[in-house]
């Protein structure tokens, strides 16, 4: 934290809020205190396990990707700058992540979100699911192990999005629930209305698991706590 001159407690505030420029420097400094090029891979596989969230769980229990997707991007536009575009057809779902207009996002940032989203589907599906294509807006560090990990190529173009095919993104996730969804709603919901209309991000759901497991990673590589 301080790398990213920022509080040291900052990641144990659930509901606190940090500039678009904190976050970036968040993101830049973890990155360079793990120097691991498949950080995102390891990020993207801890986004949220350990970490309670109900915008996480309610997207679990829902009854595909298609609708978990809506969901996630329905909540993060409405608490977060960063935003799901999630185009549904009758042939794919894709899926861009997408930051504010005149925006850096960070690669590790943006590596983290597809691979979430790919992690996410085959959990709650319990299924291989392999992603039609994915893009990225940069040269991918060590691109061969990510495309072994998503089972596709990385291709690069303006657009951060991944691509499921229609049968993956209509398949049947095993952890679909509708009761426990009625319970987490109403939690959503206030989330939802006391979120910050300004342009910050907020310390909670994604974020912190995945810098959380980006700082303990860092340390246990420079042998230090």
């Amino acid at each position: 934290m301080r790398r990213a001159r920022l509080p040291s407690g900052l990641l144990d505030r659930d509901g606190s809020h940090i500039s678009l420029d904190e976050y970036h420097r968040l993101w830049s400094s973890v990155t360079t205190e793990a120097d691991d090029p498949l950080l995102a891979l390891k990020l993207g596989d801890a986004a949220g396990i350990d970490y309670f969230d109900p915008a996480f769980f309610a997207a679990m229990c829902s009854q595909d990707m298609n609708m978990a997707v809506t969901r996630l991007a329905d909540y993060k536009l409405r608490v977060s700058p960063f935003s799901f575009d999630v185009q549904i057809d009758n042939h794919a779902t894709k899926v861009a992540f997408c930051g504010p207009a005149n925006t850096t996002v960070h690669p590790t940032l943006a590596l983290t979100e597809i691979v979430f989203l790919v992690n996410f589907a085959r959990r709650a599906t319990r299924h291989p699911i392999t992603p039609m294509s994915v893009s990225m807006s940069f040269d991918v560090p060590d691109r061969a192990v990510y495309e072994a990990h998503l089972g596709c190529p990385i291709s690069q173009a303006d657009m951060r999005s991944v691509t499921f095919d229609v049968a993956d993104a209509r398949r049947p996730f095993v952890t679909h629930n509708d009761e426990i969804w009625a319970l987490f709603e109403p939690r959503l919901q206030r989330q939802i209305e006391v979120s910050d209309p300004h342009p910050t991000v907020r310390m909670g759901w994604m974020a912190p698991a995945s810098i959380g497991v980006a700082m303990r990673h860092s340390a246990v590589a420079m042998n230090c706590l």
